[in-house]
């Protein structure tokens, strides 16, 4: 399963357009090999086990979800950049919380 994986979102900085014949040309056969390998050993897995409920779910997924990545070059496999640009946001507010306890707890008790 790791080999499916390994550099599965390599195409991310490419236009959308090359993404797009990139994806054609070197995702769809692993595509096509994951799902022929899903297909394949579904009837041996037990279907509450998680290796079952994991291969129901692309197999329920594959033609809506998963065929839109070789579809469309405009969709991004990696969330990489959607969690660098919320990433100060976060910063911030968790600065803000522990700045809010430093100043409470610096307060001198009133005599």
């Amino acid at each position: 399963m790791r080999s499916y994986c390994k550099d599965f979102g390599s195409h991310d900085t490419l236009f959308n357009e090359e993404r797009k014949q990139r994806r054609q040309k070197e995702r769809k056969p692993l595509f096509k090999e994951f799902f022929d390998w899903c297909r394949n050993d579904q009837p041996m897995v037990l279907t509450r086990a998680e290796l079952g409920k994991a291969i129901a779910y692309a197999l329920n997924h594959e033609e809506m979800t998963f065929k839109n990545i070789l579809l469309d070059g405009k969709l991004v496999l990696s969330n990489y950049y959607a969690e660098r640009a919320i990433q100060m946001l976060v910063i911030e507010r968790k600065t803000g919380y522990f700045h809010k306890a430093l100043k409470t707890h610096n307060r001198q008790p009133l005599s």
